[in-house]
């Protein structure tokens, strides 16, 4: 959930758990489907707290045996 804290070209923001919406958080989960999928053209972007994150690391390793990899930029 993604709250204007002051408006203008250059807003600040800050994001909220859509979970949670009392915590503040700082992960953003996105999802896109592309042609020739049932949901072509579909997706879904949440944002959740650490907590939150964290159970759905949890579930993606339980269920599909993937885990989360470091991010170099």
């Amino acid at each position: 959930m993604k709250k204007v804290v002051t408006p203008g070209v250059l807003e600040e923001v800050k994001y909220f758990c859509d979970h949670h919406p009392d915590r503040e958080c700082f992960s953003e989960v996105k999802t896109a489907s592309w042609y020739g999928s049932n949901f072509d053209l579909t997706g879904c972007e949440f944002h959740l707290c650490d907590e939150c994150l964290k159970e759905l690391y949890e579930q993606f390793n339980k269920t599909y045996g993937v885990k989360p990899k470091d991010i170099i930029i």
